[in-house]
């Protein structure tokens, strides 16, 4: 009986005993590892934050290194701006060379205008320019020597020719036909040649397409004179004016005549010749000359109507006009 129910029992003392020792690891494992993944979790959240930090520190630096890059530049701009207009820079000497006709005193004034925020600020450039303005200056070279002084070389323009304005004033132009000054009104007027013919019609507006157009007629004067001084015989000395005319080109105004010749732009030493034929002819009454001259009517021009111009610019012929 007592071995059967022993057989029977399905829990020994040494099932038992094991038993609660796998109960008891069991139930320790559960809290070693409920207690490793909490302090896990506590990990990760302490590094989350460190991180955090760290970005921010990262940026505030940043930003306190831009503002004091920024503050630097600032600084550095203003003291430049205080040190370069300082009075220690302020234009005191200009050496000037080459002023031989233009007036120092309006030269001068116009540097001292263009560096009055000191002598370091000035721009060079700008200073050339506005000597350049002047009507005597071809050319400037304009050099900073610090702390106070510029030193300057002038080119100027040579006086060539005397012109009439519109207003009937008497002025010097260069070979570009840019007035200079008012007759004999600047040092040495009276060593330029004073034997050239008066040049009338120029442009007297200061814009880029006046001052070529007096270019291009400046070119044909200088063409004009050269062929009268060249030519057999020399006719420059008959001649007193020439003057531009828009519609009709080139007028040669005769000396002592009073009449003046419409010509054609070639060739003007025949043409002068021709005109100067033709005035001699009439003031003789020689209608056979007057003839050779393809004028039909030579009677008219003995009436009391004087010529007022003689037009050449026609090959092989002449055509006479009268004062009103």
């Amino acid at each position: 009986m007592r071995n059967s129910r022993g057989q029977n029992n399905p829990a020994s003392a040494s099932d038992l005993a094991s038993r609660h020792r796998r109960a008891t690891a069991g139930r320790a494992g559960a809290r070693s590892g409920g207690g490793t993944g909490r302090r896990n979790s506590g990990g990760r959240g302490a590094s989350a934050s460190e991180a955090i930090r760290a970005s921010l520190f990262r940026t505030l630096r940043s930003v306190f290194a831009f503002l004091f890059a920024v503050a630097v530049v600032a600084g550095a701009g203003y003291a430049y701006r205080e040190f370069a207009g300082s009075d220690y820079f302020a234009l005191r000497n200009v050496e000037l060379r080459g002023d031989l006709r233009a007036s120092r005193r309006e030269l001068i004034s116009s540097l001292e205008s263009g560096a009055s925020d000191g002598l370091w600020r000035a721009d060079l450039d700008d200073l050339r320019e506005r000597l350049r303005r002047h009507p005597w200056v071809r050319d400037a070279e304009v050099v900073r020597v610090l702390p106070d002084t510029l030193r300057v070389t002038i080119s100027e323009r040579e006086p060539y020719a005397m012109a009439r304005l519109q207003r009937g004033a008497l002025v010097w132009v260069d070979r570009d036909g840019v007035i200079l000054d008012e007759q004999g009104a600047f040092k040495g007027a009276a060593e330029v040649d004073k034997g050239l013919p008066l040049i009338g019609g120029l442009l007297e507006s200061d814009d880029a397409q006046s001052r070529d157009a007096n270019r291009r007629m400046m070119l044909v004067y200088e063409r004009l004179i050269e062929e009268l001084r060249q030519g057999e015989p020399p006719l420059l000395g008959e001649v007193e004016e020439v003057r531009f005319d828009e519609a009709e080109g080139v007028h040669i105004h005769i000396a002592r005549r009073r009449v003046y010749v419409i010509a054609a732009s070639e060739d003007f030493h025949s043409q002068v010749k021709k005109a100067l034929a033709l005035l001699d002819a009439v003031a003789r009454r020689d209608t056979t000359a007057i003839e050779l001259f393809r004028i039909s009517d030579a009677e008219k021009l003995f009436g009391s109507r004087p010529i007022r111009y003689i037009n050449s610019k026609s090959p092989g012929r002449v055509i006479v006009g009268f004062a009103q």
